[in-house]
């Protein structure tokens, strides 16, 4: 059973480590792993004393940061190594250097990735009666808002315990973010590259309610929305752009061009080219900055979506009103943001899919 690792690194990123990480990365030996990378992202002098210990076993390999450059950083350090010098490896295993992964975790998700070559992901349960309020309400929060974006259920987005497979590794040197966001990042990479992940149940272990973690609540957490919204940050961008174009050529048009002509006559003639010409822009911004498609029927599907789009939003604004009699304003609003929340999801999975 050990000779299954023999080709695998464990690869831990740490700050300022105490006791635990010396103990996980012993067992992790005593278990047969052969190839265990740890990067010092910048500790503390008085911290250093459990690198040197760890280094006195043959199977460790230490690399320094010599000032703290963040856990993304750290993981590249990592993969950077492993494709310029070990050839024979075929996956990475990150782990946590705080001891919330055990070591049997540790190693079946890695075996896990060698008998499927897909990404694996430790995953906790966030129902466990230790996990703190703030990590179990976070990341039920987080997994949601990734479904909603990227329409794929991850449990456990924020898991530090992942195994990698070689090429997964290639494309992840790629990718931008330095800190904790980049782990975000990689699993946006992941899902949009259609790759398989595999979640594999873990124990769940806190310890003093999280308090050892780096994480950052706030400035983290917020860079790794940042992340996750930015596709449709764009989307919305993009939106707020053909509605400003479409109100100044419509109001450019009318005083400008059609004002001699009848009244119905200049709106219809005004709202049809300024709607044609804002569509246009909008379909090219989704396009080249938002969805980066070059799907060959997307302008064909776009406009069956603004269609149907138009049909719904005619229709559901009239059935609301003749069943609740609220001012047709505000639930021509509602419905609109609601099919504008819709339309992003359908042109990401439909009208622009890469496929």
């Amino acid at each position: 059973m050990k000779k299954q690792i023999n080709n695998l690194v464990f690869l831990i990123p740490s700050l300022d480590p105490d006791e635990k990480l010396v103990e996980y990365v012993e067992n992790l030996i005593e278990n047969g792993a052969k190839h265990i990378l740890i990067i010092d992202d910048g500790s503390k002098e008085e911290t250093r004393i459990h690198f040197k210990k760890l280094v006195k076993h043959d199977e460790v390999i230490l690399l320094r940061h010599v000032v703290n450059q963040g856990k993304g950083r750290a993981l590249k350090t990592g993969f950077n190594y492993v494709l310029e010098n070990m050839p024979k490896i075929k996956g990475v295993v990150t782990g946590d250097a705080d001891g919330q992964h055990s070591v049997e975790d540790t190693i079946a998700c890695g075996r896990k990735m060698l008998e499927t070559n897909d990404i694996v992901f430790g995953t906790r349960d966030f129902n466990h009666p230790n996990v703190p309020f703030k990590s179990r309400n976070g990341n039920k929060i987080t997994t949601f808002v990734f479904k909603l974006m990227y329409d794929v259920t991850v449990k456990d987005t924020q898991t530090g315990l992942r195994a990698l497979p070689r090429d997964f590794l290639e494309k992840c040197m790629a990718l931008p973010g330095e800190r904790y966001e980049y782990e975000m990042i990689m699993l946006i990479k992941a899902v949009g590259d259609e790759r398989k992940i595999i979640e594999e149940p873990i124990s769940t272990i806190y310890y003093g309610s999280n308090s050892g973690t780096h994480f950052n609540a706030i400035k983290d957490s917020y860079t790794i929305y940042k992340v996750m919204l930015a596709g449709f940050l764009r989307f919305a961008l993009s939106s707020l752009a053909t509605y400003v174009i479409d109100v100044l050529l419509y109001s450019f048009l009318i005083n400008n061009v059609f004002y001699a002509i009848s009244h119905t006559a200049s709106i219809f003639f005004s709202t049809f080219i300024a709607r044609v010409v804002s569509s246009l822009t909008n379909y090219n911004l989704n396009k080249a900055t938002v969805f980066t498609s070059s799907n060959k029927d997307s302008i064909k599907r776009y406009y069956i979506l603004a269609f149907c789009q138009m049909l719904a939003s005619w229709l559901l604004v009239t059935l609301l009103y003749s069943l609740i009699g609220l001012s047709t304003t505000i639930l021509k609003i509602i419905v609109d943001f609601t099919l504008f929340l819709v339309s992003y999801r359908i042109q990401k999975k439909w009208v622009f899919n890469k496929q």
